[in-house]
């Protein structure tokens, strides 16, 4: 296909091997790399699977099927800051797979390569877990740099845990856009969970501004700087819940946030 829907263009996809001023350049021209089997996969089904038997426990599984699968079981739909979500959410962040992944070799170097300095990952570390038919509850357009404040300097590496077609809800990045410096972001009052967005009325005018996004497989990452605008696509799938997670990497010489040092909700 050569385009998702009239308004989102596919990615363009760069290869980890690059020279890195190439790197570099593309990501300060686009704001984001789309990378190709940068991840282990081995840990990345390891984190997949401990998450997906957390919601097997709770509930949130068909138990007649083969969990990898993450086959939604029909019951109630669970979005973040529900006391039902942060009572699983609480075990995922001290899960071993999920804080092990973003602190493999392949991620530290590639965010030093890119930042030009060596690079640490914060211990605010985030998972997606989406629920299929709750579209309305998508991560709404937004800048990690409202939420993670010290330098703007910071890259986040998203990497979904499993295939993930667009139809799954992939990340749809506005190309370009951390030109723009930081913009103002407010509460969507339809949004059960806290999170802040920005109104597309602040880059109306930009015409070589556009979204982009496209399937993703396992194995694969999209690298971006802190203040591109980025969404979360909605889950159009019937029954499949879709993993996904974010980790901020930055050099060690550049200010950090005490918040970022602590774990995702403070928990």
């Amino acid at each position: 296909m050569d385009t998702i829907d009239e308004q989102i263009r596919l990615l363009c996809w760069s290869d980890v091997e690059e020279d890195t001023a190439v790197l570099r350049s593309r990501l300060g021209e686009d704001g984001y790399l789309a990378l190709g089997a940068v991840a282990p996969t081995d840990l990345a089904l390891r984190a997949r699977c401990d998450i997906l038997e957390l919601c097997l426990k709770a509930g949130w599984l068909d138990p007649n099927t083969d969990i990898m699968k993450g086959r939604w079981s029909g019951g109630d739909i669970h979005t973040e800051s529900e006391p039902a979500y942060m009572d699983l959410y609480q075990q995922v962040v001290q899960l071993s797979s999920f804080n092990a992944f973003p602190q493999q070799p392949a991620f530290i170097n590639l965010a030093s390569r890119l930042l030009g300095e060596t690079a640490f990952n914060h211990n605010l570390r985030i998972a997606r877990i989406v629920f299929p038919q709750n579209t309305a509850q998508s991560t709404a357009p937004h800048q990690d740099h409202h939420y993670i404040p010290g330098t703007a300097d910071v890259l986040t590496i998203w990497a979904p845990l499993g295939d993930c077609p667009v139809d799954h809800g992939v990340l749809a990045l506005l190309r370009g856009s951390q030109r723009l410096g930081m913009l103002a972001h407010s509460r969507d009052p339809s949004k059960k969970f806290g999170s802040e967005g920005v109104c597309a009325e602040q880059w109306a005018g930009e015409t070589d501004l556009h979204w982009v996004a496209g399937d993703m497989k396992l194995g694969d990452i999209l690298v971006f700087h802190s203040e591109i605008v980025h969404k979360a696509l909605p889950n159009l799938t019937d029954d499949r819940i879709r993993l996904s997670l974010d980790n901020r990497y930055q050099g060690v010489n550049n200010p950090v946030n005490l918040g970022n040092l602590h774990l995702h909700y403070n928990i």
